[in-house]
């Protein structure tokens, strides 16, 4: 951003100049409690608007070194009304600090008594997913959290004028990283061969050949079953239609023994 776009998207008096290196501390196990402790009164000030609310940005990653300021987002149905949860925020202790219509129209408090940014975002809006893809990698891949701690560092020792010259610098390393996450990961066991799932022939004659293939089929099975797509808040913070409900009823299909069948002479044979 420009001197001049952070002029215009501040709101409250004049942004703060830095002019300084970035001061990093290293990873504090109390950062997931003080995120709990505002998520609590954000959700008691807030009530049913809250559609979603996460902790991100590097605090919310064990192990990595951080500006300490706790990075939190909020998802309500329209930031652009303004009326429906600034004033509850603000009755909280809360102070908007940043607006930016032209961007999602973001929106961005500071917090009462703890260093943070709340960032506020729109259901459906693009960069929700976004941070949870950025923190989810960063969390479970320790190539990636290396390759960005480096990064952060040769960055904080130069002197910046304003905290978002900072954070702007970031992002060439931050969407290479978002764009690997999008990709399958082979070592998941969601990314498992298709073969696993083929004819029993098939799998009896691999299993002689991979003693730990019965290993990874359950270990594949046990997390379609545990990861079996995100939560009903969270799809719907995130603009995806709702499901249909539980029991509805569905077209009728010819039933066969199993996805794998082959057997012309099966009476469930889809013939």
């Amino acid at each position: 951003m420009s001197e001049e776009q952070i002029r215009a998207a501040h709101v409250a008096g004049e942004p703060r100049v830095h002019d300084a290196p970035i001061y990093l501390a290293e990873y504090d196990p109390a950062w997931p409690d003080l995120f709990r402790r505002e998520e609590e009164r954000i959700r008691a000030a807030l009530g049913d608007r809250v559609l979603l609310i996460e902790h991100v940005g590097s605090t919310s990653v064990p192990g990595l070194a951080a500006k300490p300021v706790i990075d939190i987002c909020l998802v309500v149905a329209d930031t652009s009304d303004e009326g429906a949860y600034v004033p509850a925020l603000e009755a909280a202790g809360y102070t908007l600090w940043i607006r930016e219509p032209e961007w999602f129209e973001h929106r961005l408090f500071k917090g009462p008594d703890t260093n943070l940014n709340l960032h506020v975002y729109s259901r459906g809006c693009g960069e929700i997913e976004r941070y949870l893809l950025f923190r989810d990698r960063l969390r479970t891949n320790e190539e990636e959290r290396e390759l960005y701690l480096r990064t952060k560092r040769q960055l904080a020792a130069q002197t910046w004028k304003y905290v978002q010259n900072y954070a702007d610098a970031k992002t060439a390393v931050v969407e290479q990283i978002i764009a690997r996450s999008q990709q399958p990961d082979p070592k998941h066991p969601l990314a498992m061969p298709l073969f696993l799932e083929r004819p029993a022939t098939f799998a009896s004659t691999a299993r002689r050949t991979d003693s730990g293939l019965e290993e990874r089929r359950r270990e594949w099975r046990n997390a379609i079953s545990r990861e079996g797509g995100p939560s009903r808040r969270r799809r719907e913070a995130l603009g995806f239609p709702r499901r249909s409900r539980p029991g509805a009823r569905r077209p009728w299909r010819r039933p066969r023994c199993s996805r794998a069948c082959r057997n012309a002479s099966c009476g469930r044979w889809p013939g």
